[in-house]
C-alpha cells in the first residue's frame, strides 16, 4: 500500500506545461460537466506532479489576451496525493504554457497595480525570504521600486529563496 503524500501547493510550485486558452475557457464553460484541464507542476523540493484543474474562474492579468489569473480546484488522478488546500489561485500564460501557483490568498485586482516587491512577497508568499535582493538589481528596476504582480512573480522565481521554516 502506498502512503499518502501531502503537498502544500503554494510552496514554490511552478507550472511547466498546461492547456491552451481555448481549453481553459472550455473547462470553465463546462465546469458543471466536470471538465478539467491538465497541468504539469514542478518544485525543487517535491519534484514533478501532474494535476487536473477544475477551473472556477478566469481573470485577465493584462491586455495581451494570454496572461490569466485562474481560480481552480486541483486534483491528482489515480494517485495517493493529498492537498493541504486544493482550491488555488494560479498565474498562467497560455502562449508560453508556463505559470506559477500563487496560493489560496490572492490580492484583489484593485491591489494588482504597482507595489513594492516586499509587499507582493508578503501577500503572495508569506513566510518566504529573498536571499539575494541585490540580484534583483540586475533587472531594469531595483528592489525598492514598485512592480506589477506579473513582474514580481517572474523575478521572484529567479531569486535564491529561503522557504518558511514550517515546511
Amino acid at each position: 500500500m502506498t502512503a499518502a503524500i501531502t503537498l502544500n501547493l503554494s510552496d514554490g510550485f511552478t507550472i511547466e506545461d498546461g492547456p491552451s486558452r481555448e481549453q481553459l475557457f472550455d473547462a470553465l464553460r463546462l465546469f458543471d460537466e466536470h471538465k478539467a484541464v491538465r497541468f504539469e507542476l514542478r518544485s525543487g523540493a517535491a519534484g514533478r506532479w501532474i494535476f487536473l484543474a477544475h477551473i472556477l474562474g478566469i481573470e485577465a492579468e493584462d491586455g495581451s489576451g494570454h496572461s490569466w489569473g485562474l481560480r481552480a480546484r486541483l486534483e491528482a488522478p489515480n494517485t495517493h496525493q493529498l492537498f493541504s488546500n486544493p482550491l488555488q489561485h494560479l498565474y498562467y500564460h497560455d502562449g508560453k504554457r508556463k505559470g506559477t501557483v500563487l496560493g489560496h490568498n490572492l490580492p484583489s485586482e484593485k491591489d494588482a497595480v504597482l507595489k513594492k516587491p516586499e509587499v507582493w512577497l508578503e501577500k503572495l508568499y508569506p513566510g518566504y525570504a529573498i536571499l539575494d535582493p541585490d540580484g534583483w538589481r540586475f533587472g531594469p528596476k531595483s528592489f525598492d521600486e514598485p512592480v506589477t504582480k506579473e513582474e514580481f512573480v517572474e523575478r521572484f522565481l529567479k531569486c535564491a529563496l529561503q522557504f518558511p521554516s514550517d515546511m
